[in-house]
This record gives structure tokens, C-alpha cells and sequence, in this order.
């Protein structure tokens, strides 16, 4: 395939890569803007599946703030590409393969360190993690704290609680431990052991989305935790980091074909970009 072939091919698959994040990333900013201008469509997700007693306004506006930065930057980067194809632009696509390089090199250097490093970095991550349980769960299923849902979340995805077990949440400041059950006809209120998610629970498929119907396995179980009723015993550091080695080959072609992607276009930028310089070259050498 000669150079012209080569840029022409190039040009071709800058367009299309980019003329679709172009649409991801402003389909992702319109959405965010359009959910925090238009309160009663923000107001009608809250609806969703007993939604409505969660206090999810502040939560749904936190994720599309982040909606509109996440999408922001990936129109900008697709723009970028797009507009010097398009201009035969130098400086853009130039800056277009500076950008692509950084990142490639951000997350291989963010892989080896992750390696080197490894023990080090799962101390920090638990000291993180540690913070999050002090500093922000609250035990509330109705809350609209992003960590004290995250918690909850892997509670009941990995069947675990806590990073180690039910004890790391002792220190939890903000945690409500009242635990509230209908006992026959009365209602009894006492102090809980474990939080409500650590719990079995007999149709996991109602959480998040329905958290009004959920039902315990035993109801009791906050207040007298088992392991025939609870995963109290079961951290959810060691759950989560077994499902990531059980899952590592398809995690693995994740990364590598992003990272083809990426390298692709970078090819692609610096093709377009020697075909542009070639050209200029060329007017300039027919001026003289």
C-alpha cells in the first residue's frame, strides 16, 4: 500500500472513530444538561421502581455534572481529530497524537506501577476504602451518598461486608444503627449489628431499583448476624478480588483492545499528519 493509500485509509478511520465519540460525547452532555434543566424528567426518574423515597435529586445532579465533564472532554478530543482531517490541519492532528500518546502512556505507566507496586497499593486502597466506611456510610438505603450506595452495592453483588468483615463498620461516624421490625403486631426498634445489606436477601434482582420490596432472609439478622443469614464474615476486599482473577482474561481483552484502538488511531493521526506536511511541502516547492 503506498503513502497515499495509506493516508487516504487513515483519514477514513479518523473520521469514523471520531464522528462517533463526537456523538457519544455530545449525546452524553446534552443528556446531562437536558436532565438538570428539565427538573420533572430528573424528578420522573426518581420514580423508577420505588425510587421516589430515595433522596436521589443530589445524586442524579452529581452524576450529571460528571456526565457533562466526561463527555466535554471526549467531544473536545474528537473535534480536535475531526477538524484537522477534515482542515488538513497540522497543528490539530499533531496535537490530536499528542493527546492519544499521553493517555497510552498514562495507563501503561498506571499498569506497571499497579505491578511493582501491588502491595503497597492494596494498603492505600484499603486505607481509602477504610476512610470511605468512616467518613461517609451511613447505612441509609435511601441515601444519597455515592459511597454509603457503593457499599450497599457490593454488599449484595459480591455477597460480602465490609472490607474484612462486619467489624469495619464500627467506626462508621454517620451510620444509623436503629434497626426498625415488625414483630407480630408490634414494631421493634434496636440497635443493629451489621448493616441491612450485609444480610441475605431472597430476590438480590429488586436491588437497586427496588429497594422498597426487598425482604431479608431472616429479619432479624441485622440484630443477631450469622453465617447462615448474613455474609458478616465475608470481606468484601478478598469477594471482589476474586471475581477480578476469575474474570481477569476478559478484563485483560478489554485493556488490550482499547489500548489497539488507541495506538490505531495514533498511527492513523501521525499517517494524516506526514501526508499533510508532504503536501505543504509540495505547494511550497511548486511556489518556488
Amino acid at each position: 500500500m503506498g503513502s497515499g493509500a495509506k493516508a487516504t485509509a487513515s483519514r477514513k478511520f479518523m473520521l469514523v472513530f471520531n464522528n462517533a465519540f463526537l456523538v457519544l460525547g455530545g449525546g452524553c452532555v446534552g443528556l446531562a444538561i437536558w436532565v438538570l434543566v428539565d427538573k420533572k424528567y430528573l424528578n420522573a426518574l426518581t420514580k423508577i421502581g420505588g425510587l421516589d423515597d430515595y433522596n436521589v435529586m443530589s445524586l442524579l445532579e452529581k452524576c450529571a455534572y460528571s456526565l457533562i465533564v466526561g463527555g466535554a472532554v471526549i467531544f473536545a478530543i474528537a473535534f480536535l481529530g475531526c477538524c484537522g482531517v477534515m482542515n488538513d490541519n497540522k497543528l490539530a492532528v499533531f496535537l490530536y497524537a499528542v493527546v492519544l500518546s499521553l493517555t497510552v502512556i498514562c495507563e501503561a505507566t498506571g499498569g506497571v506501577i499497579a505491578v511493582i507496586f501491588k502491595e503497597q497499593l492494596e494498603v492505600e486502597l484499603k486505607s481509602f476504602l477504610n476512610d470511605t466506611i468512616y467518613e461517609k456510610y451511613d447505612g441509609d438505603l435511601f441515601t444519597a451518598e455515592p459511597y454509603s450506595l457503593a457499599w450497599d452495592f457490593a454488599h449484595v453483588t459480591f455477597d460480602c461486608c465490609g472490607i474484612y468483615n462486619y467489624t469495619d463498620f464500627y467506626i462508621a461516624q454517620h451510620w444509623n444503627r436503629t434497626y426498625t421490625y415488625q414483630d407480630g403486631n408490634s414494631t421493634v426498634a434496636m440497635v443493629a449489628d451489621i448493616p441491612t445489606m450485609c444480610c441475605k436477601i431472597k430476590d438480590k434482582a429488586l436491588y437497586p431499583l427496588n429497594v422498597l420490596n426487598l425482604e431479608l432472609q431472616n429479619t432479624t439478622c441485622p440484630l443477631y448476624p450469622t453465617a447462615a443469614n448474613s455474609w458478616f464474615l465475608t470481606g468484601c476486599y478478598d469477594s471482589v478480588k476474586a471475581w477480578i482473577l476469575q474474570n481477569d482474561i476478559l478484563l485483560l481483552c478489554v485493556g488490550i483492545g482499547i489500548a489497539f484502538i488507541e495506538i490505531v488511531g495514533i498511527t492513523a493521526a501521525c499517517c494524516v499528519f506526514f501526508d499533510i506536511k508532504r503536501k505543504n511541502e509540495s505547494k511550497v516547492g511548486q511556489g518556488e
